[in-house]
């Protein structure tokens, strides 16, 4: 389990897992922590955890349960995906990289929709203009 204090130090059980399965012809799709966030990113940082539309945050476990407005979110899977790429980019082992592959999840946090009410008035510049666009 890769720790918020040592993020790119925790990866030495990996290490021996992918040396292991190239020794054996097997090869691999490395997948990131953009779908699934490490246990501990939900418990040190709640805002990552994605509000459902009953205005419930979700509990860690599920898959797609984050804020993707998040600043935490995205700084720390930032900081995970670039220590694994500088890692395992070269990895004989590893033949493709895994980021996500559903979508849903949406969030309806008080970050999210202050981001999109931004965005909004950024595209259209006031209320008229967004209620005639088509």
């Amino acid at each position: 389990m890769v720790k918020a204090s040592s993020i790119g130090s925790q990866f030495g059980w990996l290490d021996g897992i992918l040396d292991t399965l190239y020794a054996n012809g097997i090869f691999v799709f490395l997948a990131t922590p953009s779908g699934a966030r490490p246990a501990w990113l939900s418990q040190k940082y709640p805002d990552v955890l994605r509000v459902g539309s009953n205005r419930v945050q979700a509990l860690h476990g599920g898959r797609h349960n984050h804020c993707l407005s998040s600043p935490n979110y995205r700084e720390k899977v930032k900081q995970i995906n670039t220590q694994l790429a500088k890692r395992y980019s070269h990895h004989p082992a590893v033949i493709g990289w895994h980021i996500s592959n559903e979508y849903g999840g949406e969030c309806h946090c008080d970050t999210c929709r202050s981001t999109f009410q931004r965005w909004l008035k950024a595209r259209y510049g006031t209320i008229d203009a967004l209620n005639s666009a088509n």
